[in-house]
């Protein structure tokens, strides 16, 4: 930390002994630390260096006043197995006043942190909105694709949603805006309980929403308080909401009930929830070097404890479920004013209280339930007996041994008397999903032989829809003194990780042949080519006229072959050699060398080889999940292409009538060739190297199944034009032979006659010269 705090005040200079921390928030993979002097971002925590570098964002327009009073808001998840539709999403909100130029105080951005977008969409309409609303929270829900605003103007809170497309905000609503009503005002914040999809906006009250910001429901109302803050642990349901009196009030996740704990002694400057849940407060110490100390929240050291009694003056009717365990229904007089209702029910602030009676006995408030359809009883909460309540015995009282039954028929409702109590049991659980058009969720409840509530659960995606979802169990009208009133769990519809396509070559290589680079067929043909030190495939252009950018067994510090042309000297790009010196320094590892992909082509130095011509070469794909290999089939159907952009290769396969209006339907949608995988064949009537690229197409499978093979064609004849000219040079020296031939036998001229002749015509003058020269 002291490193951290050094390398901002190293961008701050002078400034850097009056800034302030604000706020911190740890994303999956960056920490970012608001401060008065602005926002900063540090360097990718995977990657660990000797000291942690910040970067500072720059918002214009804003100064140290805004930053001071600036909120981030951040939606906690977990991404250590992240998938391509889940990013990490943090947003800054100002209170800068606005104008009809600068109407932006809220900002957003997605990891890396380093492009920041307006939270709201660039429109006339909603610039005039905005210059009397201000924009309290925004929020990313990745669970609906949604992108949640809390807005306040001068009299009244609303939470708009809109839908969220490839990054940006839509200017349309998802649905209604939804407005509370005025007495919840202000309100201070909004935050999704971490992997759920329960979304809390907080203030004066605290509002509960289980399905995106589209309803609300309210889960506590504070005469005198606001809430400003609101602290949720990661690992359990707990909730902590800390007022601007410093109470903590405890709640947990998809319950509508809170139990007040108490008054800080300290001024907190947060909670913490460790990786076991436990609570901490964070507050200022003069005490300690660094100005900061903790302390568990709930204790009589941290808390002053408040003392609440709150009076119930009403008619109870008990109903004994156990010997320890009571249900008390609230009686409530038909045609009671409203005024009164309230202190004649039974409140989510009584659960966890104690209910004590006049004469004698008590006991603790475990649950609370309703049940408006019971007239006069519109409440009741369940008690755990602690002291035994004086009640009339039958005895005493001979109606006890009756019951009071209530029935409605229409708009009539008659009380019956009966001899009895019947025992009735209700659904325990509640079932909640955060995007119930991702999947069919269909649910079976029923009790079994052993009086054990049990959930069965049916899931299925009919339509390969990727997405992400959170479904919570909830337990029925359960309280905060619960230990587990909640079970979240977290479904991702994608594909396994364990599930890829795999090419089956025709003919197996050991690896001890792939190493030495030597495995004979039956012919004795060596099937491993060792590749020329920076390889390119030809070009449609030529086979000295190489045209692609990737380069195989590529060594920086050798020439490049056949690098003649000028397109050629334009394009070959190295990969994992990129800015490299030699080959050493490229880090190839054996797996790099092996592989087929057209990432580690630098690396790759041998490749299975082929006479020519390569003909109807069956291309064998399985799909491979866990210890399962299964040939591929309709309904997978493949694109095969050549990465390099070689064009003399051909496929041939068969399809089923019923699967070629499907075939035709997705080839005018991707504008390529769809190929059925059981049968393919390959033939190449090229030479050289052939890299191939096989992907499934999508709508059958969550998975991207891409796999790559690579051929070389050996000893091929000469490409054109060498080929042709060969062949007519040869056509034109054999025709003139046979031209000649036929001339001498026509003109019956002996032409051995005529050399022989000529020969020994030379040589006699050549005599006569030397003898006269000998004479002189």
């Amino acid at each position: 930390m002291v490193q951290c705090a050094e390398n901002i005040c190293t961008d701050l200079d002078e400034d850097c002994v009056a800034s302030t921390i604000v706020e911190m928030i740890l994303t999956n993979h960056f920490l970012v630390i608001l401060t008065s002097m602005g926002l900063y971002v540090s360097e990718d925590l995977r990657y660990p260096k000797d000291h942690l570098s910040f970067t500072r964002i720059k918002f214009c327009g804003f100064d140290m006043a805004d930053f001071i009073v600036a909120k981030l808001w951040y939606n906690e998840r977990c991404l250590a197995n992240k998938e391509d539709f889940e990013d990490d999403y943090l947003a800054i909100t100002f209170e800068k006043s606005r104008s009809l130029t600068e109407t932006d105080t809220c900002f957003y951005s997605k990891d890396p942190f380093e492009n920041w977008q307006p939270c709201t969409p660039d429109t006339k309409k909603s610039r005039r909105r905005r210059i009397s609303t201000r924009l309290v929270s925004f929020l990313i829900d990745q669970e609906m694709n949604t992108a949640i605003y809390l807005l306040r103007d001068k009299k009244q809170c609303r939470v708009a949603v809109r839908n969220f497309y490839k990054g940006s905000p839509k200017e349309k609503l998802k649905f209604p805006s939804f407005k509370f009503p005025y007495s919840f005002y202000p309100a201070t914040g909004m935050a999704f309980h971490p992997r759920s999809h329960f979304l809390y906006v907080y203030g004066s009250q605290v509002w509960l929403s289980y399905d995106g910001g589209n309803s609300f429901e309210v889960v506590a109302n504070f005469e005198d308080e606001i809430i400003m803050w609101s602290y949720h642990s990661f690992h359990t349901s707990s909730i902590i909401f800390l007022s601007n009196t410093t109470t903590l009030y405890f709640s947990k996740a998809g319950l509508y009930s809170y139990k007040k704990m108490g008054q800080s002694r300290f001024h907190p400057v947060c909670v913490y929830f460790d990786h076991v849940g436990s609570e901490t407060l964070v507050y200022l110490s003069n005490t300690s070097l660094d100005g900061i100390d903790v302390a568990m929240a709930f204790t009589n050291t941290s808390l002053l404890q408040v003392d609440e009694d709150i009076k119930f003056i009403t008619a109870l009717a008990p109903q004994y479920i156990t010997t320890s365990q009571i249900i008390f229904f609230a009686y409530v007089p038909r045609n009671s004013p409203a005024s009164l209702t309230r202190d004649l029910e039974f409140q989510n602030r009584h659960v966890g209280r104690r209910l004590q009676l006049k004469t004698t006995g008590f006991g603790e408030i475990l649950k609370l339930m309703l049940h408006e359809e019971v007239e006069g009883f519109p409440s009741s909460v369940m008690i755990n007996l602690q002291s035994p309540f004086e009640i009339e015995t039958p005895k005493l009282s001979p109606c006890l041994n009756s019951a009071i039954r209530i029935e409605r028929h229409a708009n009539l409702f008659k009380i019956i008397l009966t001899s009895g109590i019947r025992r009735f049991k209700v659904p325990q659980i509640k079932v909640m999903a955060g995007q119930p058009y991702l999947m069919d969720i269909n649910t079976h409840a029923y009790w079994d032989e052993t009086d054990s509530y049990t959930l069965d659960l049916n899931i299925i995606n009919r339509y390969l829809r990727k997405g992400v979802t959170s479904i919570s169990f909830i337990v029925w009208q359960s309280t905060v003194l619960c230990e587990t009133p909640i079970i979240v769990l977290t479904l991702k519809s994608s594909c396994s990780y364990s599930k890829y396509m795999n090419y089956v070559p025709k003919y197996e290589i050991k690896g001890e042949d792939w190493e030495f680079g030597q495995h004979k067929d039956e012919r004795g043909f060596n099937m491993i080519k060792v590749l020329p030190i920076n390889y390119r495939p030809p070009s449609n252009m030529g086979i000295a006229i190489p045209l692609t950018n990737n380069f195989y067994n590529a060594d920086p510090s050798m020439p490049r072959p056949r690098n003649y042309h000028p397109l050629s000297k334009k394009s070959g790009i190295y990969k994992q050699c990129l800015n490299k010196t030699h080959r050493e320094d490229c880090h190839c590892t054996e797996e790099m060398k092996k592989s087929e992909n057209i990432v580690f082509s630098d690396c790759k130095e041998k490749v299975a080889r082929f006479l020519y011509p390569v003909l109807q070469y069956p291309i064998l794909l399985h799909i491979k999940h866990d210890e399962l290999s299964i040939p591929m089939d309709i309904p997978y159907l493949v694109t095969v292409s050549e990465v390099n952009n070689r064009k003399n290769w051909k496929l041939r396969h068969t399809v089923k009538n019923e699967m070629k209006r499907m075939k035709t339907h997705v080839e005018s949608l991707f504008s390529d060739l769809v190929f059925n995988p059981n049968g393919l064949r390959l033939s190449i009537t090229g030479s050289e190297l052939f890299h191939f690229r096989v992907k499934v197409i999508p709508g059958v499978t969550f998975c991207n199944l891409v796999d790559e093979f690579q051929i070389y064609v050996d000893s091929a004849p000469l490409p054109f034009p060498g080929r042709v000219l060969v062949a007519s040079l040869t056509a034109v020296v054999i025709g003139g032979i046979i031209l000649m031939v036929f001339m001498v036998e026509l003109f019956n001229v002996n032409i051995w006659m005529s050399f022989k002749n000529l020969f020994k015509k030379k040589n006699k003058v050549v005599a006569e010269k030397a003898t006269d020269h000998i004479e002189r």
